[in-house]
């Protein structure tokens, strides 16, 4: 099958981008061949650049599956190359200034440049990409988890413990006290969810909510960090589907949550609605993330009816919290007042921080108490390490297909120009120019050219990682000198080679050979 999707891939690509000059060829004549004097026929630039076009966009669709999905990929596509397009025109008018102050072949390069802005352009938002993507990925594949994982305090939390039955909470707190950086407490945790809201059926509570243009999102609720939520093994689709129907439209009532209570406010949580109940408060009720009530369109003073295996329970909103989700600790999006889960059955679970020397404590723990879960969150980040690597790896691979096409376009624009280059080298050749010199011209263009597309890289690079760094890891922007080092050095000297190979024939030919045929 692969081989089958390379070769039908090929054949469109083939089709799309040759096939209109193809046609064109049929309305030639023969007498061009001979006549270079003669006017030529060019395929029209609309047929061309369409076909192109209509090509990879249903590349696009057939790959990813999802035309939604397609055009906003081919809008940010056609905005970045915008903006790289116009960035590198700025470098190219910068050129132009510093050609006046430079030496005779620095002029010869940058004039070069000038004559040829449109194909430069284009080279440069083309090889601009592909420099970009690779210094992205070499960042994430390296330092960016690196670099939050630093940010991490000492001794945070790296282990989970889950499944504590009642039975075994002292043993196991105890064990825990004993051998690891621990301070508890376990907390009770037990699955529920919330079935109506202010007496009316959650699920008719969101279909109001849909109709009135808001989207509550129940299903990215793991959305907001490291919680019992996202890593206890109860939490299973098949759960989330029996709370109701038509997912995404509001026709469903909310999927079922991990529920704790708790006498006082836990750490890392501030209250930032309503008040926290007294310890002792015999009333029931309940504290709610402050975004995920939000979300959800719950408020203070609401009240909440839970299904908790099969029986209900009422509860009032007490207030909201902030929560900081990447303490590590255990946090819950709901926390229950003691009175309201008085009688109902729960496990246990709290976290705990462990050196890697000590990590055999573990199997002591774990054959005392079978039953229990333990989660190591160092281990997770390690294969969250290694599937980023090999992720990377084979986009990488992709990315240097790319640099490899964008060679040959190169080649091939060169190639194109070959005649008007030929004829510009000889009259200089006329008129007491060099090998050398203009040898070394046409090495300082390509140069210039890759600098330029590595300039443009490293911004577009720099924009994306700061992105990264604040929107996704939640880290303060860190700055990188090496990128204006290593993205404008690689850009020249790849395209410098590449255009130095390309004109080596045009540089060696006798300008007199070249005259003769004008």
């Amino acid at each position: 099958r692969p081989f089958l999707l390379g070769a039908i891939t090929g054949l469109i690509c083939l089709l799309a981008f040759a096939a209109p000059p193809l046609v064109a060829l049929r309305r030639i004549s023969p007498m061009r061949v001979i006549r270079r004097d003669l006017p030529g026929t060019t395929a029209s630039t609309v047929a061309t650049y369409g076909c192109a076009a209509a090509g990879a966009l249903g590349l696009l669709v057939w790959y990813s599956g999802d035309v939604f999905l397609t055009f906003w990929l081919l809008i940010g596509g056609v905005g970045v190359s915008v903006v790289f397009a116009a960035l590198a025109l700025v470098l190219l008018r910068s050129g132009r200034t510093l050609g006046m102050q430079a030496g005779s072949g620095w002029r010869l390069a940058l004039a070069g440049l000038q004559r040829r802005y449109r194909e430069n352009t284009a080279q440069i938002v083309v090889f601009g990409f592909a420099i970009m993507l690779l210094l992205i990925l070499l960042l994430v594949r390296t330092s960016l988890i690196d670099e939050w994982q630093a940010q991490i305090p000492v001794n945070t939390p790296n282990h989970f413990v889950l499944n504590v039955t009642p039975e075994e909470k002292d043993d196991v707190d105890a064990l825990l006290r004993a051998n690891a950086d621990y301070e508890g407490p376990l907390f009770p945790m037990m699955r529920g969810r919330i079935v109506a809201v202010n007496g009316v059926d959650a699920a008719e509570f969101r279909r109001q909510r849909w109709a009135a243009g808001f989207r509550d999102d129940d299903d990215d609720d793991d959305d907001e960090g490291p919680s019992p939520d996202d890593i206890a093994p109860q939490e299973a689709d098949d759960e989330e589907e029996e709370a109701g129907e038509g997912r995404g439209r509001g026709g469903r009532g909310f999927g079922s949550r991990n529920l704790t209570f708790a006498p006082e406010l836990p750490e890392n949580n501030v209250v930032v609605g309503g008040e926290w109940w007294d310890a002792d408060s015999p009333e029931r009720l309940v504290s709610l993330e402050d975004d995920y009530a939000e979300r959800r369109g719950f408020a203070v003073g609401d009240e909440l009816t839970f299904d908790i295996g099969g029986l209900p329970m009422v509860a009032t909103v007490s207030n909201l919290r902030r929560v900081e989700w990447d303490s590590l600790q255990p946090n819950f999006f709901v926390i229950l007042s003691p009175g309201a889960l008085e009688g109902f059955p729960a496990t246990y679970m709290t976290s705990f921080h462990l050196p890697v020397e000590d990590k055999r404590f573990l199997n002591e723990l774990i054959a005392a108490h079978p039953t229990i879960t333990v989660i190591e969150i160092d281990a997770i980040i390690r294969q969250v390490q290694s599937i980023v690597d090999r992720v990377t790896g084979a986009v990488e691979l992709v990315l240097y297909l790319v640099l490899a096409s964008g060679a040959l376009v190169l080649t091939a624009s060169i190639q194109a120009s070959r005649d008007q280059r030929m004829k510009e080298h000889a009259l200089l050749r006329a008129l007491g120019g060099t090998r050398r010199l203009i040898g070394g011209a046409l090495a300082a263009e390509f140069a210039v050219l890759g600098a330029f597309a590595g300039i443009v890289a490293v911004i577009g690079a720099e924009v994306s990682v700061f992105s990264l760094e604040t929107q996704v890891f939640d880290l303060g922007y860190t700055s990188r000198p090496w990128f204006w080092l290593v993205g404008p050095l690689f850009g020249a000297a790849l395209i410098a080679t590449v255009g130095v190979l390309a004109t080596r024939r045009l540089v060696n030919t006798p300008p007199a050979t070249v005259l003769r045929e004008l």
